[in-house]
């Protein structure tokens, strides 16, 4: 069974017209299905937006995101080794997880 979902959303733009900045990016990792994109943190007003660009996972029962400040090792989301983690969300059942790595 596959499930698809395309996501079209406004993107985040300046108040006042200016430039939306991103201020730091990462890939995934996940040790259970294939995924790829990124994620971007941008800050248009002096607010930081996660946005999510180009993210493809492979068919699972549940996705979770985490942002980390660490290198995350490829093991099984919850054995990784992370610091300064935040969960930015999640869907049901709680199984799998993606985390994002810090970019170069």
């Amino acid at each position: 069974m596959f499930t698809t979902v395309r996501v079209d959303e406004t993107a985040v733009v300046a108040p006042d017209g200016g430039t939306v900045r991103t201020i730091a990016s990462g890939s995934f990792l996940s040790p259970e299905h294939s995924t790829s994109g990124a994620a971007l943190l941008q800050a248009p007003d002096g607010t930081v937006t996660l946005r999510l660009a180009d993210l493809r996972t492979s068919h699972g029962p549940a996705l979770r995101v985490w942002l980390s400040d660490q290198p995350v090792e490829p093991r099984s989301g919850s054995q990784s080794r992370r610091r300064q983690v935040s969960h930015v969300g999640r869907s049901e059942p709680e199984r799998d997880r993606t985390l994002c790595r810090p970019g170069p």
